[in-house]
């Protein structure tokens, strides 16, 4: 089934009504207060996934730029880069208003912080939180942005286990293959299906990943009706949900074009800025306390670029071309940047069903966005790829 193609639009107030959802998550407060803030700040300390921002006469700032040990943070998720650019590009944008002053933690890791039985609920930007106990505010997931030059992975591995997991399938012996999740090591079990096999398919399953899988926003651009593995923790009838969508199928088609139409026309980089924008905005009327980076000791500026540069310069394009060429021999699948250095032995095959780290680029974690780990939880869409350690998209035979 081919997708629908409406387009997204890029003004702003054609999103309306993806903004009752920020009216939903600051409603839980009356006003930010800088005792708010100073306790969230005390109560999560800077990290990789987590960091303070604040915003001051349009230029972002770093109120706490050191770790409580004293080290630097290097805020390096990619999900956290996305998301610091998403926010400069909003405040280099002539077209839109300023945000009013304001200072703010965001999370960016797979798992929302707040619960809604918390003695103080303290202000917290996630990508993701429970249903009906989560607390935190919902950002949209940006997409992958690196502090450095992917051409820096070419030859090695990627920092996690998936390929040590690969290894041990083609090399290991039948006994330890039998303890492997399909996911995460490439048994003959299932045959991976590319995109464009998606979209010749009338149902597929979205299977979550090690938090929320991201990949169901992709599935349902697909105008294919998708299934989710499981509901709140209670596994899917696989059977019984396609009879009853063989039994029901203008209804199941008018769904799937629904949430196609949502994908194409809402769930898009415009949307995201506009979404994020329209956050800011309201997020910075409930500050009841002006932001002061002269009482944040060693608040700086964020800066526009890394000090110092690309390690050895930015290489251009034609130098990347002669070093990919240059190092061919040792990679796999160079055009999804998945750049494995093969030793001795046969080399890792293809990870069945793994497409997270296709959609992302250059070597970092799979992506994330869509529905918790419990299965209930709620995401705003952003980037490619599943959740870490996640699973891909299961297709089912073609019932067209």
């Amino acid at each position: 089934m081919q997708p629908a193609s409406p387009q997204c639009s890029t003004v702003c107030s054609d999103h309306e009504p993806l903004y009752a959802q920020i009216r939903e998550d600051l409603a839980q407060w009356d006003g930010i207060t800088r005792d708010m803030i100073d306790r969230a700040m005390h109560r999560w300390d800077e990290s990789d996934i987590l960091a303070t921002l604040a915003v001051v006469n349009g230029t972002l700032w770093l109120p706490r730029p050191r770790l409580r040990s004293g080290e630097v943070a290097r805020h390096g998720d990619p999900q956290l880069q996305a998301t610091i650019r998403m926010i400069l590009s909003i405040l280099s944008d002539p077209a839109l208003p300023t945000p009013p002053d304001l200072e703010l933690l965001i999370n960016a890791d797979d798992y929302g912080r707040v619960r809604l039985k918390d003695r103080t609920l303290l202000p917290l930007l996630s990508i993701t939180k429970e249903l009906g106990r989560g607390a935190d505010i919902l950002y949209p997931a940006g997409h992958y942005s690196f502090a450095g030059p992917w051409i820096s992975n070419i030859g090695l591995p990627p920092p996690c286990g998936w390929y040590a997991l690969s290894r041990l399938a083609v090399e290991g012996s039948a006994a330890q293959r039998a303890q492997y999740d399909i996911g995460l090591a490439p048994l003959p079990l299932l045959k991976e299906a590319t995109p464009a096999d998606h979209l010749s398919r009338k149902y597929l399953v979205s299977l979550d990943g090690h938090s929320y899988a991201h990949r169901l926003l992709k599935v349902l651009a697909t105008n294919s009706l998708v299934v989710k593995e499981s509901l709140n923790g209670v596994s899917t009838n696989l059977s019984e949900v396609l009879a009853a969508a063989d039994a029901a199928d203008e209804r199941s088609r008018k769904v799937a074009e629904a949430a196609s139409s949502l994908v194409h026309t809402h769930l898009c980089e415009a949307a995201h800025r506009c979404y994020m924008h329209r956050l800011l905005t309201e997020y910075g009327r409930k500050m009841r306390y002006a932001p002061d980076m002269a009482s944040r000791p060693g608040a700086r500026p964020y800066p526009a670029r890394r000090k110092g540069g690309w390690p050895g310069g930015k290489p251009g394009r034609d130098e990347c071309e002669a070093l990919i060429a240059a190092r061919r021999p040792r990679e796999r699948d160079l055009g999804t940047f998945r750049t494995y250095k093969v030793g001795p032995g046969p080399p890792p095959s293809r990870l069945v069903g793994d497409s997270s780290r296709e959609a992302a680029g250059g070597g970092g974690r799979g992506g994330r966005a869509g529905g918790s780990r419990r299965g209930s939880g709620r995401g705003l869409g952003g980037r490619g790829g599943g959740g870490r350690g996640g699973r891909a998209s299961r297709v089912l035979p073609s019932r067209a």
